[in-house]
């Protein structure tokens, strides 16, 4: 009778330390279960060891050989061990769930990916149109200035216009830019009330200028990027008292839904027709002139990039004349 399984079980317990699951012990062409629980089948691993031909394999190179066995609704790391002639171990680990989280966790990545894409996409076209338009017109008046030879104010001061508008619409793009791209960033605690004090201190003067009254209600607290969130909230700020009609009245409020702080910000300005709700998100989109009202177009989309980059989502309710309200979760705090 062979000495296989004899010389095979010395190294049993060390293989099993490692690969827990099933074991079994080989010898010619032929496989017996020995120890484990896996839910495998003895044909199906006998068929994949012969397709794959790992055995032969692992005793040309005289060590182990792994790969992976996939079944309907399992996936097994399968690792082949020559002990002497033609003997020797397989080891069976089920590595369904790890596969499983790995795959989520490539899901996840791969929707991150893309929207990573779509901004991006969305970034260049729009960029390369705002940008171009104070370039050109930057060398349209410079080209009237060669031209004529005659020093003209009010050239220049469409020259400078435009080039101030250029650096603003640089450093917009930088601020968007850098949202979502920290790493590191340890979540930290605020206030609602303390957001939005922030938010009312850097924009002092111009909250004093058209008299605007805030009022908050429900001051609860939430977590996230120190940077981010005060950010949030002072574009939001801006966009209330850049859209006002009469004086502003600006009422900041949240409601704790599961382990979420939602979050409501209403004004009551001019507000816009709900058939350009999906614009008002997208960067440079403006529903008006910027001659009309001054501006990037960049304020909601650095808002809505906020939200999204601590897992919330923002919603927009506006009326004509009436106001509009600014729904979004951010994560809650104890």
């Amino acid at each position: 009778m062979s000495q296989c399984p004899l010389e095979a079980r010395s190294c049993t317990n060390d293989l099993m330390r490692v690969f827990p699951d099933k074991v079994f012990y080989f010898e010619g062409g032929a496989l017996r279960e020995e120890w484990g629980q896996a839910e495998i089948s003895l044909s199906d691993l006998t068929l994949f060891l012969k397709e794959s031909r790992m055995v032969t394999e692992a005793h040309a190179i005289g060590g182990p050989v792994e790969s992976i066995m996939s079944t309907e609704t399992s996936r097994f790391e399968v690792r082949v061990a020559p002990v002497e002639g033609d003997c020797g171990l397989v080891v069976v680990r089920d590595v369904t769930a790890a596969s499983m989280k790995h795959e989520k966790d490539l899901d996840v990545l791969s929707d991150a990916l893309q929207t990573s894409h779509d901004d991006l996409r969305q970034f260049v076209y729009a960029a390369s149109h705002d940008l171009r338009e104070p370039l050109l017109k930057i060398t349209a008046f410079g080209e009237r200035l060669r031209t004529k030879g005659v020093l003209n104010t009010s050239y220049l001061d469409v020259m400078l216009s435009a080039a101030s508008r250029m650096t603003n619409l640089i450093d917009d793009l930088l601020l968007y830019s850098r949202v979502g791209g920290e790493r590191g960033v340890t979540p930290t605690p605020m206030s609602l009330s303390e957001l939005v004090l922030q938010a009312q201190d850097i924009l002092s003067e111009q909250v004093a200028d058209v008299g605007a009254e805030i009022v908050l209600s429900n001051n609860l607290q939430i977590v996230g990027d120190p940077t981010q969130l005060p950010l949030l909230f002072q574009n939001l700020l801006s966009n209330a008292l850049k859209f006002r009609r009469g004086t502003p009245v600006i009422r900041v409020s949240a409601v704790r839904v599961g382990d979420r702080a939602e979050v409501h910000f209403v004004d009551n300005g001019i507000g816009f027709d709900m058939r350009y709700a999906d614009r008002v998100f997208q960067m440079f989109e403006r529903l008006h002139s910027r001659f009309e009202y001054p501006g990037t177009g960049i304020g909601l989309a650095l808002v809505k990039r906020v939200v999204e980059r601590h897992g919330g989502r923002i919603f927009v309710n506006s009326s004509l004349g009436v106001g509009t309200e600014f729904v979004f979760t951010l994560p809650g705090g104890e």
